[in-house]
């Protein structure tokens, strides 16, 4: 792979890790709405009501940015790795 791929490479999986963080950033601080769905539980001689505490349920947006998020930080350091240990030319001096 030259040298022009690979920046062009490694931009690109930048910037698939800088969506993916702002998708999840934005899903998670945007969206402040509590579950939809209640729970229950039989309680055989109490008159309390169970109510947990928040239930943090993830959507599909936030997983997807999670996702995102995952590969292009391991695009990253894939390319960054092949950056670092790429053999030298026989031409080339050691510095």
């Amino acid at each position: 792979m030259n040298r022009r791929r690979r920046s062009v490479a490694l931009i690109g999986a930048v910037l698939l890790t800088v969506a993916g963080l702002v998708i999840v950033l934005v899903s998670l601080i945007g969206s402040t709405a509590t579950a939809s769905f209640g729970w229950f539980a039989y309680a055989p001689l109490a008159n309390a009501v169970f109510v947990p505490g928040d239930l943090l349920v993830l959507s599909r947006v936030t997983l997807l940015g999670a996702v995102l998020l995952l590969v292009g930080l391991l695009a990253v350091s894939f390319l960054v790795g092949l950056h670092v240990g790429g053999r030298r030319r026989a031409d080339e001096s050691p510095r």
